[in-house]
Formats: structure tokens, C-alpha cells, sequence
């Protein structure tokens, strides 16, 4: 729960950020080829070693090389078709584990001494305006990112138990109780 407080400083900080996955996975292809079969589609959940898709290598006529997935995860874009040539380091496909997301965020410097990780914070996405997760910063950039020629730090808040709502790309909002040790 936030509670408001009374000096300026101490106020809390309302900050616009975007849902991602904690864990993210871009596959790409490590050969020129062309795709022989593609086993997934969007939004399949697949298993650590699931295969994923066949690709006959251009090189090796004979030879076909599997694409398995790196981790369990569900499958958020596709980006081959069975029959479609392909070159190394193309993208094929990305996974994401969508059991742990992040609330992502960009503070500017004259805010950051405000920041701590593992402060609490509360998170409303716009999908659901009248309910709030809770969360944690997780981290907090320690190289800044120039935006329009102002330096922000990219903050991280690991939300706890958000019971799969919150989806990849969801726009919200981050309310943070600024950290008593920035004092």
C-alpha cells in the first residue's frame, strides 16, 4: 500500500512503463537454408528441447539441421514459413517465459537517487485500471539512456503474482514510495 507522505522529495513517483518478459528468447537461424517444416505457431507453449522447425541446409544438401526450443516457453512471433529461404542470423522465432514479467520503466537522473532495487512498488496497467499488482525493483540501469537530450535509467520491476493478466506490451503505470536509504 502506498501511503502519501508530505514534502515534495518524499512524494511518491508515478512512472509510465511497458510489460515485458522477465525472459525473452530470439531463435535465429545458424545456417543458410530453407525451412523444411515449422512445428509451432503463435502463442504455442513449448518445452526445453521441443523442436521447433527443420531447416535443410544450402551447404549440405543431405543435411537438416533442428531448431529446439531453448527453455520452456510460449511462442509470441513468428517470423518463417515452411518452404521460406533463410540466411544465417536471420530471425525465426521469439519465446517468452511468461511466468515471471517485468514493469518497464525510464527514470531521469535528477530522479534516480529515488530508486532502489528491491523497493516496492505498485503497478496498474491500462488493461485493468481498477486493480493493482504489486512488484519489486529488480534493477536499475547503471548507464543511462539519452532521450531527446535528457539522460533517463531504465528501471526493472519484477511483478509478484499477476495471474497471467498482464501480457508482453501492455502499457501502465508504476507507483513507487520513494526509498527511505536515498535520505
Amino acid at each position: 500500500m502506498i501511503f502519501p507522505v508530505h514534502s515534495a522529495e518524499d512524494r511518491p513517483l508515478e512512472l509510465e512503463g511497458l510489460a515485458r518478459p522477465l525472459h525473452e528468447y530470439k531463435i535465429k537461424s545458424e545456417v543458410n537454408g530453407r525451412v523444411k517444416k515449422l512445428y509451432v505457431d503463435f502463442n504455442y507453449l513449448m518445452k526445453a528441447g521441443a523442436l521447433l522447425l527443420e531447416i535443410e541446409d544450402s551447404a549440405a544438401p543431405d543435411t537438416v539441421t533442428k531448431v529446439v526450443a531453448p527453455a520452456t516457453a510460449t511462442v509470441i512471433a513468428v517470423n518463417a514459413a515452411s518452404g521460406q529461404t533463410v540466411k544465417a542470423g536471420s530471425p525465426l522465432l521469439s519465446m517468452a517465459d511468461l511466468n515471471q514479467m517485468l514493469m518497464v520503466t525510464y527514470v531521469p537522473k535528477t530522479v534516480l537517487p529515488r530508486v532502489t532495487k528491491g523497493q516496492a512498488v505498485q503497478i496498474k496497467v491500462d488493461a485493468y485500471p481498477n486493480r493493482e499488482f504489486a512488484a519489486t525493483i529488480e534493477s536499475v540501469a547503471t548507464t543511462a539512456t539519452v532521450i531527446k537530450g535528457v539522460r533517463y535509467f531504465e528501471v526493472q520491476a519484477l511483478i509478484d503474482d499477476y495471474d497471467y493478466h498482464i501480457k508482453p506490451g501492455m502499457s501502465g503505470h508504476m507507483t513507487l514510495v520513494p526509498s527511505k536509504d536515498a535520505h
